[in-house]
C-alpha cells in the first residue's frame, strides 16, 4: 500500500469514528469556567503550602526531577 493510500485510509477511518462518536464542540464559556476553577484550586493549594502558584506548578511538573 502506498503512503497516499494509507493516508486516505486513515482519513476515512477518522471521519467514520468522528461521525460514530460525535465530535463535541468546545463551549468557550464552559472552558473559561473550568480554567477559572483550576486557577482557584491551584491558588488554594499554594496558599495552604505557604508557596506561590509558580512554585507549586514547578513542584507538580513531571518533567522536573524529584528534588529529594
Amino acid at each position: 500500500m502506498t503512503v497516499a493510500k494509507e493516508l486516505e485510509e486513515i482519513k476515512k477511518n477518522a471521519e467514520y469514528y468522528r461521525k460514530k462518536i460525535g465530535v463535541k464542540k468546545k463551549n468557550p464559556e464552559e472552558l473559561d469556567k473550568l480554567f477559572s476553577q483550576i486557577n482557584e484550586t491551584l491558588e488554594k493549594m499554594a496558599k495552604s503550602g505557604n508557596m506561590t502558584v509558580d512554585e507549586l506548578i514547578e513542584i507538580l511538573d513531571p518533567n522536573n526531577p524529584f528534588p529529594y
